[in-house]
């Protein structure tokens, strides 16, 4: 559910202004864009770019390139992070870390033979598993243009 504050952007729109948002501080050209997501011409890319100027979302500099206003999280991209370039899930952070834990336990139970451990074990692995589980999901409706470049 979109919040009152949260500018209404999809299709083409949303995936111009992904990917100004894997351009981190950069900012893009017309060219740059069309070429990017695959549009099919420089004015369909100029359009969606206009969209987003308006929506207060970018804008264009004196150079005639676009850049994000202020980068902020809208849809689905509010469960992601780019780290380097690449778009992450959140939840693949969150799994990382409760495996982990969750082996640092059964290294604990290794070395110590405390059976505690292996109760205090249980909620940690339905935890992490959850939490593989959700990444996975999350990673399959990144936006997939991403990886092409």
């Amino acid at each position: 559910m979109r919040s009152s504050r949260e500018p209404e952007i999809e299709g083409s729109t949303y995936r111009v202004y992904i990917f100004l948002c894997t351009q981190g501080s950069n900012s893009a050209g017309v060219r740059e864009v069309q070429r990017a997501l695959g549009l099919s011409s420089p004015s369909s890319a100029l359009f969606q770019l206009e969209k987003l100027c308006e929506r207060g979302l970018a804008r264009k500099d004196l150079e005639g390139r676009y850049c994000l206003i202020h980068p902020e999280k809208i849809g689905p991209m509010k469960f992601f992070f780019f780290f380097q370039g690449a778009l992450i899930p959140r939840m693949l952070v969150y799994a990382l870390t409760i495996s982990a834990l969750t082996f640092s336990f059964f290294v604990w139970f290794v070395i110590y033979g405390a059976p505690s451990v292996v109760i205090a074990t249980l909620p940690s692995v339905t935890a992490s598993m959850m939490m593989w589980l959700e990444a996975r999901r999350l990673w399959k409706i990144r936006p997939q243009f991403i990886e092409s470049q």
